[in-house]
């Protein structure tokens, strides 16, 4: 069984609360599956072998955060985006972004290859399930 599964009537309850909550707001995301495994190849998770297949690591060390913004030039889903970024787990545990860091207001840039957002940008309105009992 997989984990963090939970039961559909409490997805529905959940996302119910989320839509009489926030009436005008997106309803769901639909997330390119490349936007996840190039996030999961840079955070070393999924490795790609010259066969084409994939090799996992470090799966219950590695997270991905996931934020919520509004792009104003997008009218679509009401420009509600979900923004999606690699982490690394620090020595105290903390899970940290893999973005560049600011200090005193100028960027410190990460490793070649780090410090992607991925932006997913195909919101619901428009791109939904209606028949979806979650919808």
């Amino acid at each position: 069984m997989n984990k963090n599964v939970i039961p559909l009537k409490e997805a529905e309850n959940w996302t119910k609360n989320w839509r009489t909550k926030c009436p005008n707001n997106c309803k769901a995301f639909l997330i390119p599956s490349i936007d996840l495994i190039e996030a999961l190849e840079e955070m070393g998770v999924l490795k790609k072998k010259d066969n084409g297949d994939y090799t996992l690591n470090h799966v219950n060390r590695s997270d991905i955060r996931a934020y919520v913004g509004i792009d104003p030039a997008t009218s679509e889903g009401y420009g509600e985006k979900l923004l999606i970024v690699g982490t690394k787990r620090d020595s105290d545990g903390v899970y940290r972004d893999m973005v560049p860091e600011r200090r005193n207001k100028s960027v410190v840039p990460l490793k070649e290859g780090e410090g992607a957002v991925y932006d997913f940008t195909r919101p619901c309105p428009n791109n939904c399930d209606q028949n979806s009992p979650l919808f």
